[in-house]
C-alpha cells in the first residue's frame, strides 16, 4: 500500500467559532493518517514502542485554499517518499466530494529513541516505507519558519494536561492553537490562515515554564515558544482578511 485515503465527515468538535475545519485539527487529522498509512503497512506504534522508538514530527508546511465547514465530506490523501539524513519525507493532499483539492501539505519526520529522547537511524524503515519515485512531489518540502520585523510580544505559559499527548510532551498541533488564541477571536472571525510552517526542534514537557515570543508584520505572524534563551518551537503563519 504505497498510498493511504481516508474519508471522513466534519463534525461540529473538528470546526472553529466559523464553522471552519480548525486549523488544529487538521493537522491531528495528518498525524493519525500517518499512522494508521504506517499500521497498514505493518508498521505499528505498539511494535514500535516496545523497542523505544516512536515517530516525531520535525518540520510541517500546510497551504489552505479554502476551507471545507460542518458536515462536509473531506479526503485526506497521503504517501511517504524515501527517506534521507534521517529524515522521513510525507505529503498529504485534501479533497472534497468532487476529488477538488483545496488544500496540501509537506512534513518532514524522524525516529526518536524514547530513551535517549534524540533522533536515531533506522535502515529497517527505510527499507519498509514506500519509495513512491513514480508520485510527483505536490509541494516543496517543508522550509524554516519566516521570523517577520515587528514589536516583539512575550507571554508566560506553562503546559496544561490538554496540551499533552500519549507521549507525554506537547502535541505539535497544540501550537497552532495557542498561535490562534494569540490572534484572538475577533481576527479569527474576519481572517483566515493561507499557510503555516511548523519546526519543531524539541519537546515541550509538562510543568516546564515556558516564554511565548511573537511578531506581525501585515498579514504575516511570527511565533516561537521554550524556556528563556532557548527555541523549542518556531512557526508562521500568512493570513488574509474576509473580504
Amino acid at each position: 500500500m504505497d498510498t493511504y485515503q481516508k474519508s471522513l465527515i466534519l463534525k461540529t468538535r473538528d470546526c472553529d467559532l466559523k464553522a471552519s475545519w480548525r486549523f488544529s485539527h487538521i493537522l491531528e487529522e495528518m498525524q493519525e493518517c500517518a499512522g494508521e498509512h504506517c499500521e497498514a503497512l505493518d508498521i505499528s506504534r505498539a511494535g514500535m514502542l516496545e523497542q523505544n522508538r516512536a515517530w516525531v514530527l520535525v518540520r510541517t508546511h500546510l497551504e489552505m485554499d479554502r476551507y471545507p465547514t460542518i458536515g462536509d465530506p473531506v479526503t485526506i490523501l497521503t504517501f511517504p517518499k524515501a527517506s534521507r539524513h534521517m529524515l522521513y519525507p510525507r505529503f498529504f493532499l485534501f479533497q472534497d466530494a468532487s476529488g477538488a483539492v483545496f488544500g496540501k501539505a509537506s512534513t518532514l519526520w524522524t525516529i526518536m529513541d524514547l530513551k535517549t529522547r534524540r533522533a536515531m537511524p533506522d535502515p529497517e524503515m527505510d527499507a519498509r516505507l514506500p519509495r513512491n519515485e513514480q508520485l510527483p512531489s505536490p509541494m516543496p518540502y517543508p522550509g524554516a519558519a519566516r521570523k517577520v520585523d515587528g514589536a516583539l510580544q512575550t507571554q508566560l505559559y506553562t503546559p496544561l494536561y490538554s496540551d499533552l499527548d500519549s507521549l507525554g510532551h506537547v502535541n505539535n498541533a497544540r501550537y497552532a492553537d495557542w498561535l490562534c488564541n494569540i490572534l484572538g477571536p475577533d481576527r479569527m472571525r474576519r481572517s483566515t490562515i493561507r499557510s503555516m510552517t511548523v519546526n519543531y526542534n524539541h519537546e515541550l514537557l509538562p510543568d516546564h515554564a515556558l516564554e511565548l515570543r511573537w511578531t506581525e508584520q501585515e498579514h504575516t505572524i511570527w511565533l516561537s515558544g521554550g524556556a528563556p534563551g532557548e527555541t523549542a518551537f518556531e512557526l508562521s503563519a500568512e493570513y488574509t482578511d474576509a473580504e
